[in-house]
């Protein structure tokens, strides 16, 4: 496999064919293979990009990504955030959580949500 080892994808590029495609061309994911997935957005009707934060939002995106890639796991799910207009809503982050916790995922990241609790913490 040309020594790539790492693949950034999610659902959300390209409704749902992005993960169909990698299914297809990766049928038997190699063991050292690491997929990392985001979740937090969805595509609008005119391909525009929309904030997609609602814990039901956010548990149909990893059942979305766990079906079109074809695994019982992902290996890392990210929260992608849009602006703070578009902040996740108190709790949206528990379905992550309970991603982790229900072994369907085996990291969680939200890297701009830690940038935004600290900056939130630094104002109390």
């Amino acid at each position: 496999m040309l020594g790539v080892n790492h693949i950034d994808t999610t659902d959300f590029y390209g409704h749902r064919v992005t993960n169909q495609l990698i299914r297809e061309a990766l049928a038997r994911y190699p063991d050292d293979l690491v997929i990392v997935t985001k979740i937090g957005a969805r595509r609008g009707a005119d391909a525009s990009w929309l904030p997609a934060f609602s814990p039901a939002e956010l548990r149909q995106a990893v059942h979305d990504n766990l079906h079109n890639l074809g695994l019982d796991a992902l290996d890392v799910v990210n929260l992608r955030l849009m602006g703070s207009i578009h902040a996740p809503s108190e709790g949206s982050i528990e379905p992550e959580l309970t991603v982790r916790r229900d072994k369907q995922s085996r990291k969680v990241g939200a890297p701009q949500a830690c940038a935004m609790d600290a900056s939130a913490g630094s104002q109390s």
